[in-house]
């Protein structure tokens, strides 16, 4: 993934977030949330390239990955 280019993030399982990519360390990348000053450091499988992709998994409930989202066992 490329830096300085607008990618998109699901927070909260539905609220989708554009980020732009700071860096790439121990297979985690470091993004900035965009309009904030708040830092985060996700799995490359939490990004999204646009705007469709990420809120069609949120409709889906899968990641890109095809596994579907779950917390103590429960499908969200």
């Amino acid at each position: 993934m490329d830096k300085n280019r607008e990618y998109f993030i699901i927070e909260n399982h539905s609220i989708i977030k554009k980020v732009r990519i700071i860096k790439f360390i121990g297979g985690f990348y470091t993004i900035n949330i965009e309009g904030t000053s708040k830092y985060l450091r996700v799995h490359p499988s939490r990004i999204y390239s646009t705007y469709t992709d990420a809120s069609g998994a949120a409709v889906s409930g899968k990641n890109k990955y095809g596994t579907e989202r779950m917390k103590n066992g429960q499908l969200l």
